[in-house]
């Protein structure tokens, strides 16, 4: 039903010219992180390759400082930070929008009371 939702504004988006629903807006955090591939190598509770979404949102104060530094580690890649395994860089894959909306889906896992 969700999906028939965002569709369906997209669709009404493109036909009368209005571009204040973007896809990215409208797919939200965790699937732009599965469309870009980064659920391949994370999960959002358990360790992957790289660290559990959950671990860094909990290292991470969600402070404009800490949002810089994961928009940039998400872009540009790195190693270090969670031990040896280099992060691949996206620079070319995802926008600023798109980074930032994962970051902020990454800390909505550190609010979400367990079920």
């Amino acid at each position: 039903m969700v999906r028939l939702i965002i569709v369906l504004q997209l669709i009404i988006g493109t036909f009368t010219g209005l571009n204040s629903v973007r896809a990215s807006e409208a797919i939200g955090g965790r699937e732009l992180a599965k469309k870009n591939l980064c659920l391949g190598c994370h999960s959002e509770t358990k360790k992957v390759v790289g660290p559990a979404f959950i671990e860094v949102a909990k290292r991470y104060d969600n402070s404009p400082a800490s949002n810089k530094y994961l928009s940039t580690r998400i872009k540009e890649g790195g190693v270090g930070a969670w031990g040896a395994i280099p992060m691949p860089a996206n620079k070319n894959n995802i926008t600023d929008n798109e980074v930032n909306e994962v970051i902020q889906w990454i800390f909505s896992l550190n609010r979400q009371k367990p079920s």
